[in-house]
């Protein structure tokens, strides 16, 4: 989680640095999924990945750091209807 904080605060101290036009994002979120869902999940980021990580430079293309962390939340373990 420090190298994720040290990343996203040194791209923050670059000159130019602006998140709207380079897509910068951090997003927290909790996902109600069963362990079905979980690995299907995965895989499609996975997979997702995967299909660009062979991409080469180009004057087009920029490198962006891509980092996610998944973990078990703390929430109830059970659905309230």
């Amino acid at each position: 989680m420090a190298a994720l904080l040290a990343e996203f605060n040194s791209y923050l101290d670059r000159e130019h640095a602006d998140p709207t036009a380079d897509s910068v994002s951090y997003r927290q979120g909790t996902l109600w999924l069963s362990q079905v869902e979980l690995a299907d999940l995965i895989s499609q980021i996975g997979s997702a990945l995967v299909s660009k990580r062979d991409n080469s430079p180009t004057l087009a293309r920029r490198p962006h750091l891509n980092e996610h962390h998944r973990v078990p939340h703390r929430a109830a373990t059970t659905a309230h209807n």
